[in-house]
């Protein structure tokens, strides 16, 4: 599964976010048979092999196993859900193993169209991602910068900006896969901006 939604806001009947008095919660994770379920056990990972703590129950003739995460989940990532069962109409142990992605960067936006950069300043930049899900956030994996003219605009590993000769320059940025390019002008320094000779 890909693009899952990374939490659950209140939005389905029953509420099951009411049921286990919780605010929000990751998303949930169903899994249904054609015979009642005897019993189970459940162990979900993450990319790193971290559990994370959710709430479980049996609905529908006890066919369908309900997982609700306690947390939002992390954005840009990968879960494993492993469920341990019997049915009552035999007695061996049967086991069941899928992954799902949760909703993936959309893009990525500076915090202008088009940067500015004053003659001896500096200019951090500000990335942004929209997901899956609607909502914007610092990208989940390290963004990484280039200059299209790294002689006359410096850009440093963390995104910082730094004119060296007043140009036109592009600014490429990236996170994972996703790419996006943004133009900056350097600006000349004016007359009434020189610096003074001091005494």
């Amino acid at each position: 599964m890909k693009g899952v939604d990374v939490g659950f806001y209140r939005s389905e009947i029953p509420n099951l976010l009411v049921r286990f008095g919780i605010k929000y919660s990751g998303g949930i994770i169903s899994a249904t048979t054609g015979f009642a379920i005897d019993s189970f056990k459940e162990r979900i990972v993450d990319s790193k092999g971290m559990k994370f703590r959710y709430y479980s129950e049996q609905r529908t003739a006890r066919r369908y196993v309900v997982l609700v995460s306690e947390d939002v989940l992390n954005r840009y990532n990968v879960y494993t859900v492993k469920l341990d069962y019997k049915l009552y109409t035999e007695s061996q142990l049967r086991s069941k193993t899928w992954s799902f992605k949760n909703c993936t960067i959309q893009g990525l936006y500076a915090q202008y169209d088009e940067l500015v950069l004053n003659p001896g300043n500096k200019l951090p930049m500000q990335i942004m991602a929209p997901y899956g899900d609607g909502t914007f956030a610092i990208p989940k994996k390290a963004t990484s910068y280039s200059s299209s003219s790294p002689a006359g605009l410096k850009v440093s590993a963390d995104g910082m900006l730094e004119e060296v000769k007043p140009s036109r320059y592009k600014v490429t940025f990236s996170s994972g896969v996703v790419q996006e390019t943004v133009p900056l002008r350097g600006c000349i320094r004016s007359p009434q901006e020189q610096e003074l000779p001091s005494n």
